[in-house]
């Protein structure tokens, strides 16, 4: 560690350069007219002079002002000076605080609001323009294990979280909504094909009766395992499949004008949606709906094999958020409580 003073010269600012902060100077206070001011003992309003006839220090007036805050040396590593804070697996009230809200916003009977006051069903109705310009919403509407660094009053989805996710259909069927609004935002259709009589997409495992999806799931047993049944595969065109609880999920292209607007966002070098995507991914298999998640990289895969636009560093986010353990996240940050999922 080391200190190190700073220092710097107004001949930077001198009327004798035309530099670019001499420049924003006479932007920001220009020569006319003269700005005005009362003075406490004169309620007579004072001119002031234009900037141009106010005194300058000459070119080798220096100011140095010493920083006592420690430089970090070049050895210290930036990923970790930047390390992303993830949930806990433990109970404490202001984890049970965050796991209710998260909860009672995907909760189809309470539809709570996220931390701006918008409802799921209010988002999932915002028109693809607005889908696009909002930049925090997703990280609700798709939450994670992992805090994020553009929106940190987001709830995180810690180890009750998820299990009231995995136990209660109420909510996972809201977070295939979420996915179905998204997935034509990106050029596809997400469509239920149920199987047979009274099976529905997301059977089994759920709250009891007369209470709500969020007391079923947060009154839960926090130390049950809900397994997710995974399953999937691409087709080749651009669709996938994926078996979820005795029901089909099929991922599927939009019709020419639809899909093509929807690849647009994403079908493309670098673009913000790719971060989007991978977050979509993760989230699916946190919340137990990895068969999903799988049948959505599937058909984003198809795509690229026949397109090839989007960047390989993208396709390594994508497939290590489908394929790490779930405890590690696509950019490398470890969650110990998620080994045993």
């Amino acid at each position: 560690m080391s200190t190190k003073p700073w220092s710097r010269t107004f001949s930077q600012i001198s009327p004798k350069h035309n530099s670019p902060q001499l420049t924003e100077l006479k932007h920001i206070f220009p020569a006319s007219p003269p700005l005005r001011w009362l003075a406490p003992s004169n309620p007579q309003a004072q001119q002031v002079p234009p900037p141009s006839t106010i005194p300058i220090l000459q070119p080798s007036a220096t100011i140095t002002i010493p920083i006592t805050k420690s430089i970090p040396s070049t050895s210290t590593n930036p990923t970790k000076m930047f390390s992303r804070k993830i949930a806990s697996s433990s109970s404490a009230s202001s984890s049970s605080s965050s796991t209710r809200r998260l909860i009672q916003f995907f909760d189809p009977t309470i539809k709570g609001p996220d931390a701006r006051g918008r409802t799921l069903d209010q988002i999932l109705a915002w028109s693809d323009a607005q889908l696009e310009r909002q930049h925090d919403y997703i990280q609700t509407v798709f939450p994670l294990p992992e805090e994020s660094v553009f929106a940190f009053e987001v709830p995180v989805v810690d180890e009750d979280a998820m299990l009231a996710f995995r136990r209660s259909p109420e909510l996972r069927r809201s977070v295939l909504r979420a996915l179905r609004r998204m997935g034509a935002f990106y050029g596809f259709d997400v469509v239920e094909e149920e199987k047979g009589e009274g099976e529905g997409l997301l059977e089994g495992g759920g709250g009891g009766g007369g209470h709500n999806a969020t007391d079923a799931a947060v009154n839960a047993n926090a130390n049950a395992n809900a397994n997710a049944h995974v399953g999937g595969s691409g087709s080749g065109n651009g669709s996938a499949d994926a078996d979820i609880d005795g029901s089909q999920l099929s991922i599927t292209p939009r019709p020419d004008q639809d899909c093509e607007a929807g690849f647009k966002r994403w079908v493309t070098r670098m673009d913000h949606n790719h971060l989007r995507i991978t977050r979509i991914i993760r989230s699916l298999r946190v919340l137990g709906l990895a068969p999903a998640a799988r049948a959505f990289y599937a058909a984003l895969m198809d795509v690229y094999q026949d397109r090839g636009t989007v960047g390989r560093t993208t396709i390594g986010f994508w497939t290590r958020a489908i394929e790490n353990p779930l405890r590690i996240a696509p950019d490398g940050t470890d969650v110990p409580w998620l080994d045993k999922y």
